[in-house]
């Protein structure tokens, strides 16, 4: 539960940054947003563990990204990360590195 709050502050940080940066145009409560961002990682991340072939992996988590991205109006050049970054931060993140 340590571990979910933790991510939830950080999103709902980052996400609060890019707005008054002028990076994210967002409409709504920036908290639901983080929530349903940090669902969509834990989602795509568990899934690509779950799955042996790297390519489709990497695929998982690159449409996961671009989904994202898409849901908070962001542009990748605003807000890029590399999706193999994306899941060993959520890993290091939750504690459970392998």
């Amino acid at each position: 539960e340590k571990s979910y709050f933790s991510l939830l502050k950080l999103l709902e940080t980052r996400i609060t940054a890019l707005v008054r940066l002028n990076k994210l145009r967002l409409q709504g409560d920036i908290s639901d947003k983080a929530r349903a961002i940090l669902a969509a990682l834990v989602g795509a991340v568990a899934i690509a563990r779950s799955i042996d072939d790297q390519e489709e992996q990497r695929r998982i988590l690159s449409i996961a990204q671009n989904q994202i991205l898409d849901m908070i109006g962001a542009t990748e050049s605003a807000v890029f990360v590399e999706p193999t970054d994306l899941s060993l931060t959520l890993e290091s993140q939750s504690g459970t590195l392998p």
